[in-house]
């Protein structure tokens, strides 16, 4: 059985985002995803989750993909108006999440929710 992949793109002015790699070491540690460094790779496999924290990116990544669930992280207000915007226009595959918030669920409780429902099917 293979395990799920995860690929995650948070733009930042840093050459390495602290939360991304937070998010990729939750996701490793608690639901066992691989990480994958490419949305598609050269064989076109996807990957089964993809977290971006843009909504262009998630755009982007819902183009180029058929089957990859996707989630948006975001922080602020505006962010959510238009992540939730988007992700209401595609809710079989895209969800906008707060990234940081007091109330549960949380969004790493979403990712290992997503991750482990790609493990289901794949079994």
């Amino acid at each position: 059985m293979n395990k799920p992949t995860l690929f995650v793109n948070f733009d930042s002015h840093y050459a390495t985002n602290p939360l991304a790699a937070a998010v990729k070491m939750l996701a490793t540690a608690i639901s066992g995803a691989v990480i994958v460094d490419q949305l598609v790779d050269a064989q076109d496999i996807e990957a089964d989750v993809a977290v971006f924290n843009r909504v262009d990116e998630a755009l982007r990544a819902l183009k180029e993909t058929e089957h990859t669930r996707i989630l948006i992280a975001h922080f602020t207000k505006s962010e959510r108006d238009v992540a939730m915007a988007f992700a209401a226009r595609f809710p079989e595959r895209v969800k906008a999440l707060a990234l940081i918030t007091t109330e549960r669920p949380w969004f790493v409780d979403h990712l290992v929710a997503e991750i482990g429902a790609v493990a289901k099917e794949e079994s």
